[in-house]
């Protein structure tokens, strides 16, 4: 784990190399006080991190921004002791408590034993602007992408945006398998227009210009051409995700989310909007992970 100073005051905590439960988190600094975009997944994890911020400040965490309602960039909000925890309005609907025998399962090189979601003290429904130090941090809503919640923070001053899981960073793999994803490549095109000078992902490296953005949509749209494909020669979708060519996708991280992924792309072109089975298609990408790492 990285904390980088990215420009006045303004840091990113990069979670290496940016894989399950590896996510990344925002540091505003302030003379009073101090904002933290996003939590980490466990306990370990936000030790090191609160430690790293006392290092550079002597001033409290006010304010925790959660771009969405993920554990891994959620269930820690209750180290920060007395700040206030600011969510999109959709995060109420999305958060349950850890799924722990899952996920102990799958990932047992994480103690989950503590990590829990915290209710928000705000939400918001289209966005707020935040001030630190006279610099505005515009929280906006960005509907319907990774998530059905998220949540994005920009600073215009510095052009510097907080992107949360809208966007996963090459060689991170991109996953929308509980939001949308035409949702995503809308948002991440939303992004795009915003001609930052730096995004700060969800997953993986920082992204100084849109090249990183650029490769998102690039798999989205690769994904989207692959459903369509599926379904007009196989009722089996998590067979025939199985059987794609990844390309050069095969050597990012967790290639395995295509399963997630197309999953996704298949319901919305059937205009299935229901929920997906989350248990079933965590383990089948699972499944697929461990032959992935065999082949």
């Amino acid at each position: 784990m990285e904390m980088i100073n990215i420009d006045d005051n303004i840091y990113a905590y990069i979670n290496e190399p940016g894989t399950w439960f590896r996510g990344n988190s925002g540091f505003i600094k302030g003379n009073k006080m101090n904002i933290v975009i996003d939590s980490l997944a466990t306990e370990d994890m936000t030790k090191n991190y609160i430690n790293e911020i006392s290092r550079i400040s002597n001033v409290p965490v006010r304010i925790i921004v959660n771009t969405h309602a993920h554990g891994d960039h959620a269930w820690t909000n209750y180290m920060f002791e007395n700040a206030i925890n600011i969510a999109q309005s959709n995060y109420l609907e999305s958060i349950n408590d850890p799924t722990e025998k899952l996920y102990s399962k799958y990932f047992p090189d994480f103690d989950f034993s503590r990590s829990r979601y915290s209710v928000p003290d705000i939400t918001v429904s289209h966005g707020i602007s935040l001030y630190i130090d006279e610099k505005e941090i515009k929280v906006m809503h960005l509907p319907n992408a990774h998530t059905s919640g998220d949540l994005i923070a920009y600073i215009p001053d510095n052009k510097i945006v907080f992107t949360g899981d809208i966007l996963f960073s090459k060689p991170c793999t991109p996953f929308a398998m509980t939001g949308s994803i035409r949702g995503s490549i809308m948002a991440l095109e939303f992004l795009k227009s915003l001609r930052a000078r730096v995004y700060v992902p969800g997953h993986g490296p920082v992204s100084y210009g849109t090249e990183k953005i650029d490769a998102a949509l690039k798999y989205f749209k690769f994904v989207q051409s692959e459903a369509s494909k599926i379904l007009n020669s196989s009722d089996d979708v998590i067979a025939a995700a199985r059987s794609i060519d990844l390309g050069e996708y095969k050597s990012w991280l967790n290639p395995e989310r295509i399963i997630g992924n197309i999953s996704r792309a298949c319901m919305e072109l059937n205009n299935n909007e229901t929920m997906i089975n989350e248990d079933k298609i965590i383990s089948a990408m699972m499944d697929y992970k461990e032959l992935l790492e065999r082949s």
